[in-house]
């Protein structure tokens, strides 16, 4: 916390360009991949429903089977 550090991981042998990760609270995560997903027409996202089941297809998650959609 403040200026400790904490080393949790080594990701320095990963193969990618930031080789850390950032805690965010929840609910800013959810904005932010939201607000990523908005840049694929065939994503829809349902606030405030409760999924009860996924739909498969050739054994890929296809999608999520709603059971309670609020408007």
């Amino acid at each position: 916390m403040g200026d400790v550090t904490i080393p949790l991981a080594d990701f320095s042998h990963l193969p990618t360009h930031a080789k850390f990760i950032v805690f965010m609270p929840q609910w800013d995560f959810l904005d932010f991949i939201a607000s990523r997903a908005k840049r694929y027409s065939c994503f829809r996202l349902f606030m405030s429903t409760e999924a009860d089941g996924l739909c498969l297809a050739m054994s890929c998650l296809d999608g999520a089977r709603l059971s309670r959609v609020i408007w």
